[in-house]
């Protein structure tokens, strides 16, 4: 009786380590699961420390918005894992910051959402 209990708990072990392998193939090395990063967005604000182009999704092949400059403060809604990027002397990170403008600065409306990398930027004001 316990040679099958450990023979299901090591079938079962096995199947695991097959389907998480199965699951990385072909996709190069695993993306890591946490951000790589500069500000965090830890509070409400985050101050840009360089210019960047605001985008629409957290990759920098997605669409311009508009660019915000070194000194700008702007309303941080959270940190999200995107793609790998290059920017502000760092390379390989993948964090982006998600920046929202209540006020309609940039005249796209009040409340629209834009990523920018999060190694450009730090937290408060």
């Amino acid at each position: 009786m316990h040679q099958v209990k450990r023979f299901g708990l090591l079938a079962a072990g096995m199947l695991l380590v097959a389907a998480s392998a199965s699951a990385t193939a072909g996709t190069g090395a695993a993306q890591p699961a946490v951000p790589l990063v500069g500000g965090t967005c830890s509070g409400s604000w985050v101050t840009v420390t360089g210019q960047q182009t605001v985008r629409s999704q957290p990759s920098a092949s997605s669409t311009a918005m508009f660019t915000v400059v070194a000194g700008e403060k702007r309303t941080c809604r959270s940190i999200v894992v995107g793609a790998a990027y290059q920017a502000c002397g760092v390379t390989n990170a993948n964090g982006w910051i998600l920046i929202q403008d209540f006020n309609n600065e940039y005249g796209r409306g009040a409340g629209w959402s834009g990523y920018i990398p999060s190694v450009c930027t730090y937290d408060g004001v």
